[in-house]
């Protein structure tokens, strides 16, 4: 009986002390193999890396359209203003029309000036005055604001590229092509800012030298009002 309930013991101590070696077995080997600290390491790596190519990718493709915009406004004042100070002397009708053909420029507000005066059916040159000059401001003021809110995004995407490269390279591995694309953004960036300003220096200047030919061409009747 003694026996018996010795050797049951030996045994119970035995299961406790396997029991307790099973935990500590994989317990030691997940400190030696360590694979859960390596599985989100590499998780946050890979997004980093999608992450900064997304931010690069998207920040240079909408300054790139953003370029590619004002390849259409692309208009040297001084070529412009010749074409249309000619076609206001000869026919305002051909001038309105070919206003049409450049928005985003000067000859938007200008366009939009003849076509308001010519509405008014007058040769008064106060009247036409009231009628251009108010017009021509608000217009030029609704294309300076298209560029300006261009400029904003342009803000936000050339700081998503910016941040792409920095992100790269951050994880000790920079990108050769992510740093590209960010120069190459910030140079479409610095390309729409300058249009931007030749937009509106040709506005302020085109107020002062072409609008009063569209006051001129009026008052001579050299528009002939069609509809």
């Amino acid at each position: 009986m003694k026996r018996t309930h010795l050797t049951g013991l030996l045994l119970g101590l035995a299961m406790a002390t396997m029991l307790g070696a099973v935990p500590a077995a994989f317990a030691q080997e997940a400190a030696d193999g360590e694979p859960p600290a390596e599985k989100p390491a590499e998780t946050t790596s890979t997004l980093k890396t999608i992450a900064a190519y997304g931010l690069g990718v998207i920040g240079f493709g909408a300054l790139a359209l953003s370029v590619v915009q004002t390849m259409s406004s692309n208009l040297s004042y001084p070529q412009g203003k010749l074409m249309l100070t000619n076609l206001l002397r000869i026919n305002a009708n051909q001038a309105e029309a070919v206003c049409k053909s450049s928005p985003g420029t000067f000859f938007e507000p200008i366009g939009a000036a003849i076509k308001t005066a010519a509405m008014a059916q007058t040769t008064d040159p106060a009247v036409i005055a009231s009628a251009t000059v108010p017009t021509y401001d608000a217009v030029a003021g609704a294309v300076s604001a298209k560029w300006k809110q261009l400029i904003g995004k342009g803000k936000l995407a050339l700081g998503a590229a910016v941040v792409g490269a920095g992100l790269a390279s951050a994880g000790g591995s920079p990108s050769i092509l992510l740093i590209i694309l960010a120069v190459l953004a910030a140079a479409a960036f610095g390309w729409l800012f300058v249009h931007k300003n030749n937009v509106d220096s040709s506005m302020m200047r085109a107020r002062a030298e072409v609008l009063p030919e569209v006051d001129r061409a009026l008052v001579a009747g050299r528009y002939v009002r069609t509809g």
